[in-house]
């Protein structure tokens, strides 16, 4: 007898093990279960908020969610009401799992897709053709019926149509169905609408946006709960055939409350601003000077004679130096100086009458007398300064001999 409590026992914890495991998870979470369509808002809300500034990684994760969300639609078409508790729990251990990974510090891959338990469809139901109504005869003893009269009390069954038996079949809302096209179960950003805007109801209040909650329409969702949104009211677009070339205004102008700022260019009216050929469309075009050969042509306005006076000058004022500079005596430290500085001055001249010599054609450059170089001048000055140097210490050394000589002759 104890053996049949224990076995009966067991069976029954059995059975009521799937039945309470809905209530088991409310128990431990002290909070009511989240139901499916609250799990796919909270995927949608951690996939953006990780692949927000990924746009690659963001449209691959929304891919991967939805392809799972259409094999869920496929087999609970009818919702979780309709779907087994299996497929129930698959679906909301996935979601959970696919949350944690796209979490910041989640792996980012998803798990593997559910193996969801596929079952049969049900044969459709039809409806048992019911006998026809019998006629019951009046009571004579009865004055308030007639002869052919039914009774009112009497059960009747539904009479068989001609055309035969009528088919039922239960259609279950399309509300509770996962639907990629529903705003609230694509995986896309729950802050911001990117689904076209529906025009809003002509209304008599002037503020559209403080409208009372009795006056919102209801949007459908995909789960019936708490969570349903409802579109954003926006204001109707401007007609056709408006004034394109009116100034554009900010999207923060549409705010009741916000100022009108019109953004247009305050130099429009004034008629001594130049145009912007950026902002008028044209383009501007920068184009590279042309040398051309006839350039070289202009080389020839140069007085040759004129040029060449000034070098026969310069060859002569640079031998005249190398004279001077090689009859110059050791003493002669000014004489060397001015010297090194001729020298100086007639080498810029030289670096100038070489800038006309390179802009003119060979034929004319023959034309003109060749100079010395100005290296042996250079070479003269240096030498000379040796020898100074030289003479100068040697003579001061003979100075110092004779006062050391002096110097012991008075003692």
């Amino acid at each position: 007898m104890l053996i049949r409590t224990l076995i009966a026992a067991t069976l029954a914890l059995g059975l009521c093990v799937g039945a309470s495991a809905q209530e088991g998870r409310e128990l431990a979470s002290g909070q009511p279960e989240p139901s499916l369509q609250d799990r796919v808002d909270a995927l949608a809300q951690q996939i953006y908020r990780r692949y927000q500034h990924y746009p690659p990684a963001l449209a691959s994760q929304r891919a991967a969610a939805e392809k799972v969300l259409s094999v869920w639609n496929q087999i609970a078409p009818n919702g979780e009401e309709k779907a087994s508790p299996e497929n129930l729990d698959r679906m909301a251990d996935w979601l959970d799992a696919a949350i944690r990974a796209v979490m910041p510090g989640g792996s980012g891959e998803f798990p593997a897709a559910p193996d969801f338990e596929r079952r049969q469809p049900e044969a459709p139901r039809f409806e048992e053709p019911g006998e026809p109504a019998e006629v019951v005869p009046a009571d004579k003893s009865s004055p308030s019926t007639g002869a052919g009269v039914v009774d009112p009390t009497a059960t009747t069954s539904p009479v068989r149509d001609a055309a035969g038996p009528k088919t039922t079949s239960v259609v279950e809302p399309e509300r509770s169905r996962l639907k990629v096209s529903d705003p609230v179960a694509t995986i896309n950003n729950p802050y911001v609408n990117d689904a076209e805007p529906t025009r809003a109801r002509p209304e008599t209040s002037v503020n559209p946006l403080r409208r009372s909650p009795r006056d919102a329409e209801p949007t459908p969702s995909q789960f019936a709960g708490p969570r349903a949104t409802a579109k954003p009211v926006v204001p109707e677009p401007e007609a056709f055939g408006s004034d394109s070339n009116a100034p554009q205004r900010s999207k923060w102008s549409q705010h009741p409350s916000a100022a009108p700022l019109e953004w247009r260019d305050p130099f429009a009216d004034d008629p001594s601003a130049s145009p912007n050929p950026l902002r008028s469309g044209s383009r501007h075009e920068t184009r590279r000077p042309e040398y051309r050969q006839s350039y070289r042509s202009r080389s020839s306005k140069v007085n040759l004679r004129q040029l060449s006076a000034d070098i026969r000058g310069y060859n002569s004022a640079l031998r005249s130096l190398q004279s001077a500079v090689m009859g110059l005596k050791q003493s002669d430290i000014a004489a060397l100086a001015a010297a090194e500085e001729e020298l100086n001055r007639l080498d810029e001249r030289r670096q100038f009458l070489d800038l006309y010599r390179a802009g003119l054609t060979p034929a004319q450059q023959r034309v003109l007398p060749d100079s010395p170089s100005a290296e042996v001048v250079r070479e003269l000055v240096r030498r000379k300064s040796e020898a100074l140097s030289d003479h100068s210490s040697s003579s001061l050394r003979d100075e110092r001999r004779a006062q050391q000589a002096d110097w012991f002759d008075g003692f």
